[in-house]
């Protein structure tokens, strides 16, 4: 049942998350904002263009 639960909890994300991995998703979450920051830019830029 151990096993059971502890494989759950891995596929299910409930698992804590090292601090390497931590600074990983946090670096990428800012990468990934600047850049859809500047493409929302571009699209309003583009609409009020056209």
């Amino acid at each position: 049942m151990n096993k059971v639960s502890a494989f759950l909890s891995r596929i299910l994300g409930f698992e804590k998350l090292g601090q390497y991995e931590n600074d990983y998703l946090h670096d990428s979450n800012i990468r990934s904002c600047s850049y859809m920051g500047f493409i929302v830019v571009l699209l309003e830029l583009w609409m009020l263009a056209r």
